[in-house]
């Protein structure tokens, strides 16, 4: 209860009564609880203390700050988890018991658990009791009682469904009819796809039990297209042309990039954490991984009829197109691990291209002329190394891996008919280019079972698979 104040006074001397003061009851939220005699609150845990608008207490084993840690939130320390919307400013530090956080910029960063970045870590020093989650490392020093996993994941699709149908009827003594249908098109993928360690910084290194970097693009175009044209004269002198045509244009062009580089201070050989990436009891993988397809369905119908003269023309030209560029490497770097270390790049594109044509023109004079033409393209690079590096597993194989699988599958059906002359003309090109190379580069030192430990192997392989299939009809 509140304690009754001491009246005051005016300017004329006049006293000015004072209000009877009233109880203010507040709420038990999560986390608090409330004497017997309804005077004090007591915290059943650690933890941020909030009091609501409509005056409820709690205390929430979490704090979360909305923004940047920096000039107007000063140093974090807190006893339970961190949510932090933004990043970690230059010369902050935050402690607690775990995090998630947009960045750490220069930031010093100490948690007991589990730390969650969701962009990247530059310039920090993190040190963590857990697992540490991020998709990019740079000029960093981090040491995780976990797993480090660096995770870049891209999926992007475009599904376009398009049809145009054009119909006319001409009647009366006279009557020409003439009727165009057309449809154009154009899909586009591009993106860039990264998980990396980019340098460490000059007093330490990157360590962790085990250490995953995946990058991974999964890129889907799907185009149905159709044009249809009808063209009829009813009349006794009669005309009737019917025109469709499509147009289409789909390409994907992603580059995704999974890298160890220069992570390497100068200061020699791994131990306890001053130089390098190391995995203390696990793997080191690093695994660049993309899968594309484009599937392209395009179909075009005209067909006329009159009395007299009747055109019916159809015609299809799909350009298909995927270029990629799959790396997984580690360059300018010493990295070791207990349980092995791989490299691995794999590319798996598709695209598959149907395109049917069909003309018909009936009459006295007529003429029917179908077309199809396609043009379907895979550039595919795909790299597995390691360059100017070191490279120790303590026990189990060290592998480098490029693996590709390409298909190219083109469909066309031409169909023209008429009751006097027609003509069909199909074209089906299909290129797959590019290379799948895994290798180990110039100054690169690679171990597999070190000291009294049982011998690792060193493999080294590259394999592509590559098939491209036409029918036209």
């Amino acid at each position: 209860p509140g304690d009754e104040g001491t009246p005051g006074k005016d300017i004329f001397g006049g006293i000015i009564p004072i209000p009877i003061p009233e109880d203010t009851a507040l709420k038990c939220g999560e986390g608090v609880e409330l004497s017997e005699d309804c005077l004090q609150y007591t915290a059943k845990i650690q933890g941020h203390v909030k009091l609501s608008m409509d005056g409820e207490l709690s205390v929430f084993p979490g704090i979360r700050i909305d923004g940047d840690v920096g000039n107007e939130t000063g140093h974090v320390d807190f006893v339970g988890h961190i949510d932090i919307s933004g990043m970690v400013q230059k010369g902050f530090s935050v402690k607690g018991k775990s995090l998630k956080a947009g960045e750490l910029q220069g930031a010093n960063i100490v948690i007991e658990n589990d730390v969650d970045i969701m962009g990247g870590i530059y310039d920090s020093n993190v040190k963590c009791g857990g697992h540490l989650k991020v998709s990019h490392v740079h000029n960093s020093t981090i040491d995780a009682s976990g797993d480090l996993s660096l995770s870049a994941l891209s999926n992007q699709s475009v599904d376009a469904t398009i049809v145009a149908v054009s119909v006319a009827v001409a009647g009366g003594a006279i009557g020409i009819s003439g009727s165009g249908a057309g449809v154009g098109a154009e899909n586009r993928i591009a993106t860039n796809v990264g998980a990396f360690i980019d340098g460490i910084r000059a007093d330490g290194g990157i360590v962790a039990d085990s250490i995953a970097l995946d990058a991974e693009d999964a890129s889907f175009i799907t185009a149905d297209i159709a044009a249809v044209s009808v063209a009829f004269s009813c009349a006794p002198i009669g005309v009737a042309v019917a025109i469709a045509a499509v147009e289409a244009t789909n390409e994907i062009g992603n580059i995704v990039l999974a890298a160890i580089d220069n992570a390497d201070n100068g200061s020699g050989a791994i131990a306890d954490g001053n130089n390098g990436v190391e995995a203390r009891s696990g793997k080191i993988t690093v695994e660049a991984e993309e899968r594309s397809l484009i599937r392209a369905f395009a179909l075009a119908f005209a067909v006329s009829g009159s009395s007299l003269v009747s055109g019916s023309g159809a015609g299809t030209s799909a350009t298909n197109t995927t270029t990629t560029s799959t790396k997984a490497r580690v360059r300018d770097s010493r990295i070791k691990a207990k349980t092995g270390i791989a490299v691995t790049a794999s590319d798996e594109s598709s695209i598959i291209a149907e395109l049917p044509v069909i003309a018909i023109s009936g009459s006295l004079v007529s003429i029917a002329g179908a077309v199809s033409l396609t043009d379907n393209t895979i550039g595919s690079t795909v790299d597995a190394f390691m360059q100017d590096s070191t490279a120790t597993a303590t026990k189990g194989d060290v592998d480098v891996t490029a693996q590709s699988n390409i298909t190219v599958a083109a469909n066309t059906l031409v169909v023209a008919i008429s009751t006097a002359l027609s003509g069909a003309v199909t074209s089906a090109t299909s290129t797959i280019e590019g290379h799948t190379r895994a290798w180990l580069g110039t100054n690169s030192i690679v171990t597999a079972g070190e000291g009294d430990m049982a011998q690792g192997d060193i493999n080294v392989l590259s394999s592509s698979n590559a098939a491209a299939s036409t029918k036209l009809d």
